[in-house]
């Protein structure tokens, strides 16, 4: 593949309309340095749906709100609300409510959309890491890395009234106690539910090593499964298939090849698995239109795509971005966000990941290219790139 000469392509107009020339020129040149192999769109598509991104700088704890014309709108602070490093986002089926984790407070809370307002927290736990909505949005299961614990947060979202309700320390479910030595930490990562919302996909980790897979039975809110790191290396997302009847879990380290299964939903067994073609696996998610589902490896900066329907790879996008984490696709399709981490403090161990770079790189899904570069911050008082570190991202329709 060429080289391109990213200072002469009109699509990084928009970096150089959010950021004070020098800092234009900075990430120019980096870019230039460091990116021969970017291929850059010369045209952006049309996204016509009504959405909003909500992007989060964990290290700052602000949100960044992008719209579909891919212009950075409005910034959001939830420092003064008492969260600390903001970890993960979800919204409600509605879009009304977002339910963010932050991992140094310890806390869970919900943010009402439209105005922006944190309208209640809770205490979940040190390493809040993930806040995941039932599929009815009647509850939230938070995982709580350090306690080892699924905490869940029963939510009456038209009353705006919510309390925490039942709680599951991992380690001492009887499924996992009879074969602790197999489970070196049993720490919860994230989870995902089953279309029914009857159970839930519930990933361990941080660490490869101190992975697998454990399966919730939400009415019982006891586990009816559990995979050892041995059986199922995975330690981060899972998604379900867009008819419900499988789901795709991931996970990876630096070391070792990620890998990712696909999960029969009427047995819990696993009936496929393929490579993700990087290093360390981290993002997930699916198309809008259900036949792939695009996987971010954090530590080889490319995308691996697998089919829905076939259960296996299908195409790799060679490189989007050092360190590329978390993302999420706009409601028509046409833009994947993909989140860059910058070079403020990241995950601790093996999840570890940043690269020099803190932006959301906006990637045209028909053409598999770059479109966009989105990048927020000033510079330090020294002259350096902003220390920001994306992670959370989700899309708020419209």
């Amino acid at each position: 593949m060429n080289s391109i000469d990213i200072t002469a392509n009109p699509v990084l107009a928009s970096c150089r309309r959010q950021l004070a020339s020098f800092l234009a020129i900075l990430v120019l040149a980096f870019m230039t340095a460091a990116c021969g192999t970017y291929v850059i769109q010369p045209e952006a598509p049309v996204s016509t749906a009504k959405y909003e991104v909500w992007a989060m700088d964990q290290t700052n704890n602000i949100i960044h709100i992008i719209n579909p014309q891919l212009e950075v709108v409005e910034t959001v602070d939830l420092s003064e609300a008492g969260l600390e490093r903001t970890h993960w986002i979800n919204f409600t089926s509605d879009s009304k409510y977002a339910w963010i984790a932050s991992t140094v407070s310890g806390n869970t809370a919900v943010v009402r959309a439209e105005d922006r307002q944190v309208i209640a927290t809770f205490d979940t736990g040190p390493a809040s890491h993930a806040a995941d909505i039932y599929p009815d949005d009647s509850g939230v299961l938070v995982s709580v890395i350090k306690s080892g614990e699924l905490v869940e947060i029963v939510s009456d979202h038209a009353s705006e009234t919510f309390s925490v309700g039942r709680t599951l320390k991992i380690a001492e479910d009887p499924l996992v106690k009879a074969r602790a030595d197999e489970f070196p930490s049993a720490n919860p990562i994230s989870s995902a539910f089953t279309r029914d919302g009857r159970y839930a996909y519930v990933t361990l980790g941080p660490a490869l090593a101190n992975g697998g897979l454990v399966i919730l039975d939400l009415e019982t809110f006891t586990l009816v499964k559990a995979y050892s790191p041995q059986e199922v290396k995975v330690n981060l997302m899972s998604v379900l298939s867009p008819d419900g009847t499988k789901m795709f879990v991931t996970g990876g380290s630096r070391d070792a090849k990620s890998l990712f299964y696909v999960f029969d939903t009427a047995t819990h067994e696993v009936i496929a698995k393929d490579a993700t073609r990087g290093a360390e696996a981290h993002g997930m998610a699916l198309t809008p239109d259900g036949s792939e589902i695009w996987i971010t490896n954090r530590w080889t900066g490319n995308v691996g795509i697998i089919s829905t329907e076939y259960n296996d790879f299908i195409e790799r996008i060679p490189f989007v971005g050092e360190a590329p984490d978390l993302l999420a696709f706009s409601p028509d399709g046409v833009f994947a966000f993909i989140l860059l981490r910058g070079g403020g403090p990241t995950d601790a161990g093996a999840m570890s990941g940043a690269g020099e770079l803190p932006a959301v790189v906006v990637v045209a899904v028909e053409t598999r290219q770059v479109v966009d570069i989105l990048i927020q911050g000033e510079l330090t008082d020294e002259g350096e790139l902003p220390a920001l570190d994306y992670h959370g991202i989700a899309i708020r329709q419209l």
